[in-house]
């Protein structure tokens, strides 16, 4: 038996945006954003690759965002989606390190 500790680290880049795209692969096609377009300001949560191709970046107001591209669709955040799409990352990532 090894006494050696292993570390797992999982990075998944633009999280909500891969969500996004794992509910509806139809948005792999098409640049988008993640935002909350309620908000008095709102920003840029997340990009998708299309969207950073086109120099969107997480931050950026969401007006400016559609002005550089008109097409842009705008998608809430979608938490609970989020959270379980973690919480099946880490159910996986338990058979290979039981500390999670």
């Amino acid at each position: 038996m090894s006494t050696q500790a292993s570390v797992v680290h999982l990075n998944v880049i633009d999280f909500a945006a891969a969500v996004a795209i794992a509910k509806d692969r139809s948005l792999a096609k098409f640049p988008f954003v993640v935002a909350t377009a309620g908000a008095a300001r709102p920003v840029v949560l997340e990009v998708s690759r299309q969207a950073c191709a086109e120099c969107i970046t997480p931050g950026m107001p969401v007006g400016m965002a559609e002005r550089l591209v008109h097409k842009l669709r705008i998608l809430d955040p979608a938490p609970s989606a989020c959270s379980t799409a973690h919480s099946l990352m880490v159910k996986i990532a338990c058979r290979y390190a039981p500390l999670v």
